[in-house]
Protein backbone atom coordinates (compact mmCIF):
# COMPACT_ATOMS: atom_id res chain seq x y z
CA UNK A 1 0.00 0.00 0.00
CA UNK A 2 1.53 3.51 -0.78
CA UNK A 3 -0.37 6.67 -0.01
CA UNK A 4 -3.20 5.30 1.54
CA UNK A 5 -3.76 2.99 -1.72
CA UNK A 6 -3.06 -0.23 -2.92
CA UNK A 7 -0.66 -0.83 -5.25
CA UNK A 8 -1.61 -4.51 -6.99
CA UNK A 9 0.83 -7.19 -7.79
CA UNK A 10 0.55 -7.53 -11.86
CA UNK A 11 1.87 -9.52 -15.18
CA UNK A 12 3.73 -12.13 -13.00
CA UNK A 13 4.49 -15.48 -14.80
CA UNK A 14 5.60 -18.84 -12.39
CA UNK A 15 6.14 -21.64 -14.38
CA UNK A 16 7.88 -25.38 -14.11
CA UNK A 17 8.32 -25.08 -10.25
CA UNK A 18 7.59 -27.59 -7.82
CA UNK A 19 5.47 -26.06 -4.54
CA UNK A 20 4.95 -27.96 -1.58
CA UNK A 21 2.75 -26.37 0.55
CA UNK A 22 0.04 -23.75 -0.75
CA UNK A 23 0.08 -20.64 -2.79
CA UNK A 24 -1.98 -17.81 -2.26
CA UNK A 25 -2.92 -14.97 -4.39
CA UNK A 26 -4.12 -12.14 -2.32
CA UNK A 27 -4.72 -7.89 -2.54
CA UNK A 28 -6.57 -5.81 0.12
CA UNK A 29 -8.13 -9.30 1.98
CA UNK A 30 -6.84 -12.70 2.19
CA UNK A 31 -10.27 -13.90 1.90
CA UNK A 32 -13.69 -13.66 2.27
CA UNK A 33 -14.58 -12.74 5.89
CA UNK A 34 -11.76 -10.74 6.41
CA UNK A 35 -12.84 -7.12 8.25
CA UNK A 36 -10.85 -5.26 5.48
CA UNK A 37 -14.06 -5.64 3.20
CA UNK A 38 -16.50 -5.15 5.83
CA UNK A 39 -16.85 -1.48 4.79
CA UNK A 40 -16.31 -1.89 1.31
CA UNK A 41 -19.07 -4.58 1.36
CA UNK A 42 -21.82 -2.36 2.70
CA UNK A 43 -21.80 0.26 0.04
CA UNK A 44 -21.82 -0.05 -3.88
CA UNK A 45 -19.30 -0.64 -5.80
CA UNK A 46 -17.77 -3.31 -3.74
CA UNK A 47 -16.73 -5.45 -6.70
CA UNK A 48 -14.97 -2.82 -8.78
CA UNK A 49 -13.21 -1.67 -5.60
CA UNK A 50 -11.98 -4.82 -4.65
CA UNK A 51 -11.16 -5.97 -8.28
CA UNK A 52 -9.05 -2.40 -8.56
CA UNK A 53 -6.93 -3.41 -5.55
CA UNK A 54 -5.91 -7.21 -6.08
CA UNK A 55 -3.48 -8.93 -8.43
CA UNK A 56 -4.32 -9.88 -11.54
CA UNK A 57 -2.07 -11.28 -14.73
CA UNK A 58 -0.86 -13.70 -12.26
CA UNK A 59 -0.01 -17.43 -14.55
CA UNK A 60 0.82 -20.06 -13.15
CA UNK A 61 1.80 -23.01 -16.04
CA UNK A 62 3.51 -26.14 -16.10
CA UNK A 63 3.74 -26.63 -11.88
CA UNK A 64 3.74 -29.15 -9.70
CA UNK A 65 1.47 -28.22 -6.14
CA UNK A 66 2.14 -31.05 -3.43
CA UNK A 67 -0.50 -29.59 -0.88
CA UNK A 68 0.14 -30.51 2.95
CA UNK A 69 -2.86 -29.32 4.59
CA UNK A 70 -3.79 -25.79 3.73
CA UNK A 71 -5.56 -25.27 0.10
CA UNK A 72 -2.31 -25.71 -2.53
CA UNK A 73 -3.90 -22.60 -4.77
CA UNK A 74 -6.20 -19.93 -3.10
CA UNK A 75 -7.50 -16.61 -5.51
CA UNK A 76 -8.58 -14.20 -2.72
CA UNK A 77 -11.50 -11.67 -3.21
CA UNK A 78 -10.72 -9.29 -6.94
CA UNK A 79 -8.33 -12.10 -8.49
CA UNK A 80 -8.69 -11.60 -11.51
CA UNK A 81 -7.39 -12.17 -15.29
CA UNK A 82 -4.84 -15.16 -14.01
CA UNK A 83 -4.55 -18.69 -14.79
CA UNK A 84 -3.59 -22.20 -13.47
CA UNK A 85 -2.38 -23.79 -16.79
CA UNK A 86 -1.51 -27.55 -17.67
CA UNK A 87 -0.36 -28.14 -13.99
CA UNK A 88 -0.52 -31.09 -11.55
CA UNK A 89 -2.43 -30.22 -8.10
CA UNK A 90 -2.13 -33.04 -5.61
CA UNK A 91 -0.84 -33.57 -2.11
CA UNK A 92 -3.48 -33.18 0.61
CA UNK A 93 -5.91 -30.37 2.09
CA UNK A 94 -8.09 -29.92 4.58
CA UNK A 95 -10.49 -27.86 2.33
CA UNK A 96 -10.46 -27.71 -1.40
CA UNK A 97 -7.47 -28.08 -4.03
CA UNK A 98 -8.13 -25.05 -5.59
CA UNK A 99 -10.44 -21.61 -4.31
CA UNK A 100 -11.74 -19.15 -6.11
CA UNK A 101 -13.47 -16.07 -3.45
CA UNK A 102 -15.59 -13.44 -3.81
CA UNK A 103 -15.85 -10.62 -6.05
CA UNK A 104 -12.56 -12.67 -8.31
CA UNK A 105 -13.18 -13.60 -11.90
CA UNK A 106 -12.37 -13.75 -15.18
CA UNK A 107 -10.21 -16.28 -14.38
CA UNK A 108 -8.45 -20.03 -16.63
CA UNK A 109 -8.33 -22.99 -15.22
CA UNK A 110 -6.90 -25.01 -18.12
CA UNK A 111 -5.30 -28.28 -19.01
CA UNK A 112 -4.60 -29.37 -15.29
CA UNK A 113 -4.78 -33.08 -13.45
CA UNK A 114 -6.54 -32.24 -9.82
CA UNK A 115 -6.38 -34.80 -7.60
CA UNK A 116 -5.85 -33.66 -4.29
CA UNK A 117 -6.96 -35.60 -1.00
CA UNK A 118 -9.92 -33.83 0.61
CA UNK A 119 -11.29 -36.17 2.15
CA UNK A 120 -11.24 -35.06 6.41
CA UNK A 121 -9.26 -37.82 9.12
CA UNK A 122 -11.67 -39.95 10.53
CA UNK A 123 -12.09 -38.65 13.98
CA UNK A 124 -14.09 -38.72 17.13
CA UNK A 125 -15.29 -35.45 16.45
CA UNK A 126 -15.72 -35.63 12.13
CA UNK A 127 -17.74 -38.71 12.70
CA UNK A 128 -20.17 -37.55 15.28
CA UNK A 129 -20.92 -34.99 12.88
CA UNK A 130 -21.73 -36.82 10.17
CA UNK A 131 -23.56 -39.07 12.31
CA UNK A 132 -25.63 -35.92 13.35
CA UNK A 133 -25.67 -34.70 9.20
CA UNK A 134 -26.66 -38.07 8.17
CA UNK A 135 -29.81 -37.83 9.99
CA UNK A 136 -31.29 -34.14 9.62
CA UNK A 137 -30.42 -35.32 5.57
CA UNK A 138 -32.58 -38.44 6.22
CA UNK A 139 -35.38 -36.48 8.14
CA UNK A 140 -35.25 -33.40 5.31
CA UNK A 141 -35.19 -36.22 2.23
CA UNK A 142 -32.10 -34.76 0.75
CA UNK A 143 -30.66 -38.18 0.69
CA UNK A 144 -27.86 -36.95 -2.25
CA UNK A 145 -26.14 -34.27 -0.38
CA UNK A 146 -22.65 -34.35 0.18
CA UNK A 147 -20.73 -35.40 3.51
CA UNK A 148 -18.87 -33.68 5.63
CA UNK A 149 -15.97 -35.46 5.71
CA UNK A 150 -14.77 -33.33 2.93
CA UNK A 151 -14.91 -30.88 0.70
CA UNK A 152 -15.08 -30.31 -2.82
CA UNK A 153 -12.09 -30.36 -5.56
CA UNK A 154 -12.91 -26.63 -7.08
CA UNK A 155 -14.58 -24.38 -4.95
CA UNK A 156 -16.36 -21.48 -6.43
CA UNK A 157 -17.49 -18.72 -4.58
CA UNK A 158 -19.08 -15.85 -5.72
CA UNK A 159 -16.55 -15.82 -8.53
CA UNK A 160 -17.91 -14.87 -12.11
CA UNK A 161 -17.11 -15.65 -15.77
CA UNK A 162 -14.29 -18.01 -15.28
CA UNK A 163 -13.07 -20.99 -17.87
CA UNK A 164 -12.44 -24.22 -16.33
CA UNK A 165 -11.35 -26.02 -19.94
CA UNK A 166 -10.21 -29.40 -20.42
CA UNK A 167 -9.30 -30.58 -17.36
CA UNK A 168 -9.17 -34.08 -15.32
CA UNK A 169 -10.73 -34.27 -12.40
CA UNK A 170 -10.07 -37.54 -9.58
CA UNK A 171 -9.95 -38.80 -6.41
CA UNK A 172 -13.70 -37.44 -6.21
CA UNK A 173 -14.74 -38.48 -3.02
CA UNK A 174 -16.60 -35.11 -1.62
CA UNK A 175 -17.15 -34.25 -5.39
CA UNK A 176 -15.78 -31.71 -8.13
CA UNK A 177 -16.75 -28.62 -8.82
CA UNK A 178 -18.89 -26.48 -6.53
CA UNK A 179 -20.28 -23.13 -7.51
CA UNK A 180 -22.25 -20.77 -4.42
CA UNK A 181 -22.08 -17.62 -3.00
CA UNK A 182 -21.58 -17.64 0.87
CA UNK A 183 -23.94 -15.63 2.79
CA UNK A 184 -22.70 -12.90 5.30
CA UNK A 185 -19.56 -14.57 6.53
CA UNK A 186 -17.39 -12.29 8.59
CA UNK A 187 -20.01 -9.97 8.48
CA UNK A 188 -19.19 -8.87 4.82
CA UNK A 189 -22.20 -8.97 1.88
CA UNK A 190 -20.68 -10.83 -1.09
CA UNK A 191 -21.90 -8.53 -4.16
CA UNK A 192 -21.19 -10.77 -7.28
CA UNK A 193 -22.64 -14.25 -7.51
CA UNK A 194 -20.82 -17.13 -9.63
CA UNK A 195 -22.15 -16.01 -13.34
CA UNK A 196 -21.03 -16.89 -16.19
CA UNK A 197 -18.64 -19.28 -15.66
CA UNK A 198 -17.91 -21.74 -18.57
CA UNK A 199 -17.06 -25.33 -17.43
CA UNK A 200 -15.48 -27.14 -21.12
CA UNK A 201 -14.44 -30.23 -22.18
CA UNK A 202 -13.52 -31.81 -18.47
CA UNK A 203 -12.82 -35.45 -17.26
CA UNK A 204 -14.39 -36.15 -13.67
CA UNK A 205 -12.67 -40.00 -12.91
CA UNK A 206 -14.87 -41.72 -10.32
CA UNK A 207 -13.24 -45.20 -9.44
CA UNK A 208 -16.73 -45.72 -7.81
CA UNK A 209 -20.02 -43.18 -7.54
CA UNK A 210 -22.36 -43.68 -5.49
CA UNK A 211 -24.70 -40.43 -7.05
CA UNK A 212 -23.48 -37.99 -3.04
CA UNK A 213 -21.17 -36.37 -4.67
CA UNK A 214 -21.75 -34.91 -7.91
CA UNK A 215 -19.26 -33.85 -10.34
CA UNK A 216 -20.47 -30.35 -10.67
CA UNK A 217 -23.10 -28.84 -7.71
CA UNK A 218 -24.83 -25.39 -8.04
CA UNK A 219 -26.33 -23.80 -5.62
CA UNK A 220 -25.90 -22.86 -1.78
CA UNK A 221 -22.90 -23.53 0.10
CA UNK A 222 -23.58 -27.31 1.79
CA UNK A 223 -25.54 -27.19 4.94
CA UNK A 224 -26.91 -24.48 7.29
CA UNK A 225 -24.26 -21.69 8.41
CA UNK A 226 -24.69 -19.84 11.78
CA UNK A 227 -23.46 -16.48 9.79
CA UNK A 228 -26.10 -16.32 7.28
CA UNK A 229 -28.12 -13.38 9.10
CA UNK A 230 -24.69 -11.16 9.50
CA UNK A 231 -25.50 -9.56 6.11
CA UNK A 232 -29.12 -9.11 6.65
CA UNK A 233 -30.16 -5.25 6.88
CA UNK A 234 -28.30 -4.01 3.75
CA UNK A 235 -30.03 -3.11 0.37
CA UNK A 236 -26.96 -4.80 -1.39
CA UNK A 237 -27.60 -8.43 -0.83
Amino acid sequence: MEGGKWLPVENIRIKRCVIQGAVKVSGMAINGEDKSLTSSSRREGHTERVRANAPRGIVFSGNQFIGNGAIPIYFSPGVHNSMILDSKIGGFSRSVAIYLDAESGDNTIQGNQIDTETTLPQTTTNKVRNLFYGLFNQVSGANNAPSLTGRELLAIDGSARNKIVGNRFSNLDNGGIFLYRNCGEGGNIRHQTPHGNQILDNVFYYDKFDGRTPAIWLGSHNGNRSYCELDHGYPLV
